[in-house]
């Protein structure tokens, strides 16, 4: 499993984002599993696991937003990227 921080940019200046990507993800992960990966690094406010149309099953990536800033910093102390 490989965890990138997102980013954004507003007005020109990049600033830090609430979002992290994973990727590596085995076809069988679910979003449970997921948000309880990463239940300690803070408040999820969304998760998105793109899945196959024709399977249902996630395509092994998915995109994790926190609710405040600083829940980036946990995951950078738990996962090292």
């Amino acid at each position: 499993m490989e965890v990138k921080q997102g980013e954004n940019l507003d007005n020109d200046n990049q600033i830090e984002s609430k979002c992290v990507f994973v990727s590596g993800l085995p076809y069988t992960t679910t979003d449970e599993e997921i948000k309880d990966i990463f239940k300690n690094c803070g408040i999820i406010e969304k998760l998105k696991i793109p899945k196959y149309q024709d399977t249902g099953r996630n395509i092994g990536y998915a995109h994790i937003y926190f609710k405040k800033n600083k829940s980036i910093q946990k995951v950078k102390a738990y996962f090292y990227f």
